[in-house]
């Protein structure tokens, strides 16, 4: 059986936490807490004296501060701090607000795609330099020639060594159809690139076809992307002839329910539940499968204890309406989800707003899915002992 072995991009931000809230019930409480309310001032009035107080702090700084460390402050850099540190201060480290540059990255991480040359990269410490780790095969780097254990020594000319693996993979990413020189080493002989910056789809699903006519698809995360990914790999799998299917969703931290809802789509009758939400206000939404396509062949899923979010809707969906079996340990348990609202400047801020259900009526906040055959993978087992009884699984169940 071969083994499938996914590189994650270094430089990928990954979201996964957990958070909720809860509903106070007893009369006390009510009372005390609407005697809280009335003593707090408005939101207008907070954001007044902020604003004050922040020129004041601002005024003090300038006229007062010593700069004995030769930093050279941004005034810009200080009030971007402060909005990160007031959304912070709701205690929910799934909320955040995300500066212009940040909110581009993060968009990119859930769109599954971005604008770069398509390398893998690490830092190697002993080099002190950013190295590639694996090159795409879609993106201008493979095209152009360079190869996983290359050193990178300048980007447009400047010296790399000792740059972060996060500012070495900043300068490779840049707007499409924009030229960028990187030069490399390579058994000792250093090589210089041109290449033309262009968009790049992150692969997120790896698949094959196992001896036993088992159909193996793995999802390392849940993007726009992963949609047309994973219906090209069932596709292909249902047309060697799969007589059983198993979907890994080890270490998938999730990403947008969009995804799940049309991966789900794929492999569900029409008109089924995948997930629920009931938002702050009690508003309930519901999210449906929309085609006629049903997959008939038994499903086991993979999952861990990271296995998270997004990655948990998809797996209880399958459970419930298709009974799949789950296999291997506990899941994350995260049934909360964010929205991302962007603030019309580049800046956007991620907030959580809804819990979000099972269409068995279920909420796995902080408690995840209990497999149905739990499997630990054994430390002096040189094989993926959760991927082989789900094999064995499969095999029986025909």
């Amino acid at each position: 059986m071969k083994k499938i072995i996914l590189i994650s991009l270094a430089f990928m931000l990954v979201f996964c936490s957990c958070g909720g809230y809860e509903k106070g019930t007893d009369d006390y409480k009510k009372e005390e807490s609407a005697t809280a309310s009335d003593a707090r001032k408005s939101s207008d009035e907070y954001t007044k004296e902020l604003n004050e107080k922040l020129k004041k702090i601002q005024d003090l700084i300038d006229e007062n501060y010593l700069d004995y460390q030769d930093k050279n402050i941004d005034p810009e850099d200080a009030y971007q701090s402060a909005l990160v540190g007031y959304v912070a201060a709701l205690g929910d480290k799934y909320s955040a607000y995300y500066p212009p540059e940040k909110s581009q990255e993060y968009t990119q991480a859930i769109e599954g795609s971005f604008v770069g040359i398509g390398v893998y990269a690490v830092f190697n410490e002993e080099e002190k330099r950013v190295v590639i780790a694996g090159v795409m095969d879609n993106g201008p780097a493979k095209e152009a020639g360079l190869s996983e254990g290359d050193i990178i020594m300048k980007i447009d000319g400047k010296d790399m060594a000792g740059v972060s693996l996060d500012d070495v993979v900043a300068l490779m990413k840049g707007v499409e159809g924009t030229r960028v020189k990187v030069s490399v080493k390579r058994d000792g002989e250093e090589h210089e690139y041109e290449l033309i910056r262009r968009k790049i789809e992150t692969p997120t699903v790896a698949y094959e076809l196992f001896e036993e006519k088992v159909g193996y698809v793995a999802i390392s995360a849940f993007d726009t992307v992963t949609v047309k990914q994973f219906s090209e790999a069932i596709d292909n799998l249902t047309e060697q002839g799969m007589i059983g299917l198993i979907i890994d969703l080890r270490n998938n931290g999730g990403g947008n329910l969009y995804s799940v809802t049309e991966l789900s789509d794929k492999l569900i009758d029409k008109d089924k539940i995948v997930l629920y939400t009931i938002d702050s206000k009690g508003k309930r939404e519901d999210s449906l499968t929309k085609r006629d396509d049903k997959i008939d062949v038994p499903v086991a899923v993979l999952v861990n204890e990271n296995t998270a979010s997004a990655a948990e809707v998809f797996a209880g969906c399958l459970r419930v309406h298709l009974n799949a079996k789950l296999v291997g340990s506990t899941t994350f348990g995260k049934g909360i989800m964010q929205q991302v609202f962007p603030l019309g400047d580049g800046s956007s801020v991620k907030l959580t707003m809804a819990k979000w259900y099972l269409p068995d009526d279920s909420n796995i906040q902080d408690v995840g899915l209990v497999p149905d055959i739990e499997v630990t993978q054994s430390a002096d087992s040189d094989k993926d002992d959760v991927l082989e009884s789900a094999v064995s699984y499969l095999t029986e169940a025909q």
